[in-house]
């Protein structure tokens, strides 16, 4: 299952130009073809595609696939049909992609397999801007990912020893992207500290780590009263 995901995706990234995308009923009403009737939109053309009655998508009509070529005989139809996940546009045809700021609703969220913020993001595919579902992709590089890493690894999300203390800290890990977080000496000083060594993943905190056991430990510090400092000062770094 795992390989025929894989190569889903090499033949989306050998196609790019070759994606089509299904019309919902309320596109088939307007062009009075039947509802549910698996019929495409291409980028290049005006007339619609169909999968034919032998292609093996047929009965599941996936939403969003490759083609290799589109041959007529009474109508268009396509050959060597592939599906595809809409999410996977961004990271392959990114060209062709038109996606928006990282949205605020759903929030973001620590992935702990990847070990990095991740965020929702609407936008449009191709020149006829076809809408592209809301999607979870990874936090894009930018101060803002700077700020949400630093969220979730004061809420003990990145490192989950750092969890204990999170009923004493003397702010909210969410003051880290107010907008007035930069009031705050506390929220100032862990951004900067982050951003002068360019961590924002478990991966390059983890790397730094290794290079200096005692990085952050300061900055972490001063979230805390100071009745917790030696505490913390011992067990550092959290992994």
């Amino acid at each position: 299952m795992k390989q025929a995901k894989q190569l889903r995706k090499i033949l989306l990234a050998g196609m790019v130009n070759q994606v089509a995308r299904r019309l919902d009923d309320r596109e088939l009403v307007a062009l009075s073809i039947r509802k549910g009737k698996p019929v495409y939109r291409t980028p290049e053309m005006e007339d619609v595609v169909y999968l034919s009655t032998t292609s093996v998508l047929y009965k599941s009509a996936p939403d969003w696939i490759v083609y290799q070529e589109i041959f007529q005989t009474d109508k268009m139809y396509f050959r060597g049909v592939t599906a595809i996940e809409p999410e996977w546009l961004p990271a392959y045809a990114p060209i062709l992609c038109n996606m928006s700021n990282p949205l605020s609703e759903p929030p973001p969220r620590y992935d702990p397999d990847v070990g990095a913020p991740f965020c929702h993001f609407s936008g449009t595919f191709g020149r006829s801007g076809w809408t592209l579902p809301v999607m979870e992709l990874e936090f894009p590089q930018g101060l803002e990912r700077y700020k949400w890493f630093a969220v979730f690894l004061l809420d003990g999300s990145v490192c989950p020893k750092l969890k204990k203390y999170i009923k004493v800290l003397l702010s909210t890990p969410q003051t880290m992207v107010k907008s007035w977080a930069a009031l705050q000496p506390r929220t100032d000083v862990f951004l900067k500290t982050l951003v002068a060594k360019e961590v924002d993943s478990k991966a390059s905190l983890t790397k730094q780590w290794e290079q200096d056991p005692k990085y952050l430990l300061d900055a972490y510090q001063r979230w805390l009263p100071t009745s917790a400092h030696n505490e913390v000062a011992v067990s550092w770094p959290p992994l």
